[in-house]
């Protein structure tokens, strides 16, 4: 896993997952997507529908409306289709390749085929996260925040947890 630079992301485009936007949501992240991916970034009708798949007034689902209302957020569906994975991930990695954009999925299984087996460019929330404390668009105090509010929810792997941590701390933080 590396950090890539914001001031050249992998690819201008991006196609986001569900998990990547929730996440992203719940620890304030996503207002940051806009500074690196150009507009629209591109969500297939699968993820929308998952991130509104229960019914209520949940934070991600009012700031998926709100995005998608300034056109921030587009819906966009492939029209090649890989075979792997659920429906969500199977439907971004179809569509990042089908574009040449960067897929957005925080799944691991996903991340890795993608980038090795597809070819994509890749990133998973906490490399976002670590790239904007190295570009200094978030503080260090922002970085550690949002770091413990996803260790906390334990819904990202392991690995990337630890190799966020480092990240962190070589940066001077205490995470």
């Amino acid at each position: 896993m590396s950090v890539y630079p914001i001031s050249s992301p992998p690819s201008p485009q991006a196609v986001m997952d569900t998990s990547f936007w929730s996440l992203c949501c719940y620890c304030g992240l996503e207002p940051y997507l806009w500074k690196v991916w150009a507009r629209p970034i591109w969500v297939p009708t699968v993820v929308k529908n998952q991130i509104f798949y229960h019914a209520g007034d949940y934070p991600d689902q009012q700031a998926f409306q709100q995005a998608e209302h300034e056109g921030l957020l587009a819906i966009r569906d492939p029209q090649i289709r890989i075979t792997q994975f659920r429906s969500g991930e199977r439907e971004v990695l179809s569509l990042a390749q089908e574009v040449s954009a960067t897929a957005l999925i925080d799944d691991f299984s996903a991340h890795r085929y993608a980038g090795t087996i597809l070819g994509l460019d890749t990133v998973g929330v906490l490399e976002f996260l670590v790239s904007l404390l190295e570009a200094e668009i978030i503080t260090l105090a922002q970085a550690e925040s949002a770091y413990h509010q996803l260790v906390q929810l334990r819904a990202t792997n392991q690995g990337w947890l630890k190799w966020a941590y480092n990240q962190i701390k070589q940066r001077g933080g205490n995470p």
